[in-house]
């Protein structure tokens, strides 16, 4: 899988009212957000296992993380859901191309959000082809459906699913992304299906000696085949020098990289961005590390997964309006 650069804040905005497609209502005080756009939103989070749904049916599809399917160790939350219509696009005499935008964060739609938490294993990301879900309002009109837009040439990934690491919350916020809004008058989502979590297990520690920090100095340890790409001084901040590692594999097997001197001392370091880029069926990977000093050659420490498992996790709830 591609990883996906998604920025998501713990603080999602989830829907106070279900959007209709003519547009959006919802009774409101003094303090409420202006109800006259395109959507509607306040911030809540919703634990599944703290859910009290009307009846058994509706419990089962809830505890989410209560399953006996559910993976050991393994914790689902709802922190948002976000529905937005698209907003207005002005013609162009040229038609040029417009990219589709909502009233929020992300492109116009449904999103459902996740908070996973796991004790055993560290999450990387969503595996896309052991992933399949189905999502329906309450009035049967399918959500996940793509439909034909001739007035819009943008189209969205082959999966409704993406990951991003919250690390500062100790876990992984999934984002499911639907490209259709609920009917007018819905109360509730169903969903139903798997999302494929690929995790991280164990660890082992390898030490390359005498490594040079220059460009074109290949690395293979383990998992880890990478190449220094550049080597730059830099001060930036704390930052003195900056490399960049490329590769033609991801880098998530990785857990950590120590920069150890000639007395065996850790070079305190911080990352300074990844990226990733396919085409023609390649994909390149970079990282870029920024070193709080310079030095020449170093030990490598490269601590990296023992095991990567895929861990698919069953989908089978509701998710109400309110939270």
């Amino acid at each position: 899988m591609t990883f996906r650069l998604t920025s998501l804040s713990l603080a999602v905005a989830t829907l106070a009212a279900m959007c209709a497609s003519a547009g959006c209502t919802s009774k409101t005080d003094a303090s409420a957000p202006d109800t006259s756009s395109p959507a509607v939103v306040q911030q809540a989070s919703q634990s599944v296992a703290d859910k009290k749904p009307a009846d058994k049916d509706s419990a089962q599809r809830a505890a989410v993380a209560d399953t006996a399917d559910a993976p050991a160790g393994m914790k689902i939350d709802i922190v948002g859901l976000q529905i937005s219509k698209p907003l207005p696009v002005k013609p162009q005499k040229d038609d040029r191309f417009q990219m589709p935008s909502g009233s929020m964060f992300g492109s116009p739609g449904t999103h459902v959000h996740f908070f996973v938490t796991d004790s055993e294993r560290d999450i990387l990301d969503v595996d896309d082809e052991g992933s399949k879900v189905t999502c329906t309002d309450d009035k049967g009109n399918d959500l996940a459906e793509a439909k034909k837009d001739e007035n819009r040439r943008f189209h969205r990934s082959s999966s409704p699913f993406s990951a991003s690491e919250a690390k500062e919350h100790g876990g992984t916020i999934v984002e499911l992304e639907l490209p259709n809004l609920p009917a007018k008058g819905s109360t509730k989502l169903i969903v139903k299906g798997q999302v494929a979590l690929r995790c991280g297990i164990g660890e082992v520690v390898v030490d390359k000696k005498n490594v040079a920090l220059k460009a074109k100095t290949a690395v293979e340890a383990g998992p880890a085949e990478f190449t220094i790409e550049s080597a730059e001084d830099q001060d930036f901040g704390d930052v003195k020098f900056v490399i960049e590692l490329k590769s033609s594999k991801p880098f998530d097997a990785i857990k950590e990289f120590e920069f150890l001197d000639a007395a065996g001392k850790p070079i305190e370091h911080e990352g300074m961005g990844s990226s990733s880029f396919t085409a023609f069926g390649k994909s390149q990977y970079s990282r870029s590390i920024g070193l709080h000093k310079k030095i020449d050659k170093c030990t490598l420490r490269i601590k990296h997964y023992k095991s990567i498992e895929t861990v698919n996790v069953p989908l089978d709830l509701e998710v109400d309006v309110g939270f």
